[in-house]
Parts: structure tokens; C-alpha cells; sequence
């Protein structure tokens, strides 16, 4: 009866087709532990802007000794400056300021704005300036920012019109333009810059004599 039941299950292992044979000897093999040599599968990175260790990094950073000449230095992106301004010493640190940064920053996206109009509308702009002025607002009015921007190149006036309101539409002048009014005029010499130097000295911030 035996060698009857084990001819039988002989006969039924040889009718098996030879994928589900396979699959059996695999799991066999797994079940005896982990295989030798697992393969190991690389998950490639989403973040664009990380720390070694994965963790989201800021957009920028400063940072600075206050020994020696308390020279603050900053990153953005993966462009390193020093930042100028007053040093808290009487002196005044080498560099671009705060003011001149947010102006900066005003200028550069509005910049990129147009270029990109430019370059999804295929008008032909060869070449575009944008400079920018930090001003306090008189009498409590609201701080402005002076712009002008200059356009080079074949365009129509329609065109150029079409550029000139891509301009208003740039993030950071949304966001600038919550607290202060944006004005694009010819020049952009037109009154005094707001001084960072003046507007920090101003600060209700007592000087501790250590002697």
C-alpha cells in the first residue's frame, strides 16, 4: 500500500510543470535561513537640498565668531558671501547688508520673471536689468521699494507691456509687497536708500560698558 501511494505522488511531482518545481525548491532554500548574499536595493533621494544625514536644510544660513574681526558669513543655496553691516564694535564689516540682500532678492526674482515670460512666449528679449532701492515710507507711511527694469531686444510694445506686468507677478515682490509698496519707474534714484546701518543703531538695545 505504501510504495503504492509513493509511486503515486512520484508520478503527480513528475506531471508538475517545471516553473512550480522550481518555486518549491526556492522556498525550500529560503526556509533554511536568509540567502547568502541578499541583494540590496539603492533608494535613491528625493531631497534636493539635504544634509548628509537626509534632514532638510535651510535655503540659508549666517553665521560668525564674535572673536577677532566678527566676520559674519552666509550661505544660500551653494553660493557662500560675507555679510556686511555694523560690527557692534563702531566698525563696519565688508560685504553686502541686510537691505541691499532684500533688494537683491527683489531685483532676482524679478529678473527671473521676465526671463521666464520671455522664454515661453518666445518674445525676443536679449537682455534684461532690473535694479532696486529700499526706502522708508515719511510721516509713517509704508516702506517702498523703487524699481526700474530695462529691456533689450526686438519686442513690440505689446510685447514689452506683457513683460513689464510679468514683473508684478514675481514671489518675492507678492510677498515684499504685504508690507511694502513695489514702484517700477525709470531710475531708481529717487530720494535717500533706507540706511541699515542708521535703522540698527536705532535699536532700543542698552551698550554694556564691561569695565
Amino acid at each position: 500500500m505504501r510504495s503504492a501511494v509513493d509511486a503515486r505522488g512520484a508520478e503527480a511531482s513528475r506531471r508538475l510543470p517545471q516553473r512550480c518545481r522550481l518555486n518549491r525548491s526556492t522556498a525550500a532554500t529560503h526556509s533554511d535561513g536568509p540567502p547568502k548574499n541578499p541583494v540590496k536595493i539603492r533608494k535613491e533621494s528625493t531631497m534636493t537640498n539635504s544634509n548628509h544625514d537626509g534632514a532638510p536644510r535651510p535655503q540659508a544660513e549666517v553665521g560668525g565668531d564674535l572673536d577677532g574681526a566678527g566676520t559674519l558669513n552666509g550661505r544660500a543655496g551653494t553660493s557662500e558671501f560675507s555679510i556686511g553691516g555694523p560690527d557692534g564694535r563702531g566698525g563696519t564689516a565688508a560685504g553686502a547688508n541686510p537691505y541691499e540682500l532684500l533688494s537683491a532678492s527683489l531685483a532676482a526674482c524679478t529678473a527671473m520673471t521676465i526671463r521666464l515670460q520671455a522664454r515661453r512666449r518666445k518674445f525676443p528679449l536679449s537682455h534684461v536689468e532690473v535694479a532696486v532701492s529700499y526706502h522708508h515710507g515719511g510721516d509713517g507711511g509704508r516702506d517702498s521699494f523703487e524699481r526700474s527694469i530695462r529691456l533689450e531686444g526686438n519686442l513690440s510694445n505689446e510685447e514689452r507691456a506683457q513683460l513689464m506686468q510679468a514683473a508684478n507677478m514675481c514671489p518675492v515682490g507678492r510677498t515684499l509687497g504685504l508690507s511694502a509698496d513695489i514702484r517700477t519707474n525709470d531710475n531708481v534714484s529717487r530720494g535717500r536708500a533706507a540706511s541699515y546701518d542708521d535703522d540698527l543703531s536705532e535699536l532700543p538695545i542698552p551698550n554694556v560698558d564691561p569695565d
